[in-house]
């Protein structure tokens, strides 16, 4: 197994973290799709941390998919919940800059 850099733990991180995020929302909720979004996220970072390139391309769309909705869903009712979903978009925008940096694309051959 390769020497996974630092920077692709830091985003393998983030995504469990967003994972942990979903899973905490579906106990809350009861909804499935929250469970399912969780399990997607905790695969995705599995992925990262075995570089691969797959995991690499469906981080990089979950965190724009969940920017754009996320935005949308202040911009809809802001006032209710702007506190919930704005940690989740910095964290999303955070995984997003750090994909795309050029030492992380040449990890995942991309």
């Amino acid at each position: 197994m390769t020497k996974v850099p630092s920077e692709v733990k830091i985003i393998a991180g983030l995504e469990i973290f967003s994972g942990l995020i979903y899973l905490m929302y579906f106990l809350a909720l009861y909804s499935p799709i929250f469970l399912i979004i969780s399990i997607i996220g905790f695969i995705i970072a599995f992925g990262l941390l075995h570089l691969y390139k797959w995991a690499w391309f469906l981080c990089l769309f979950f965190s724009l998919f969940g920017v754009i909705s996320g935005i949308s869903v202040m911009i809809i009712e802001f006032y209710y919940i702007t506190i919930s979903v704005f940690p989740k978009i910095i964290i999303d925008i955070m995984i997003i800059l750090m994909l795309l940096t050029k030492d992380v694309r040449k990890e995942f051959k991309i």
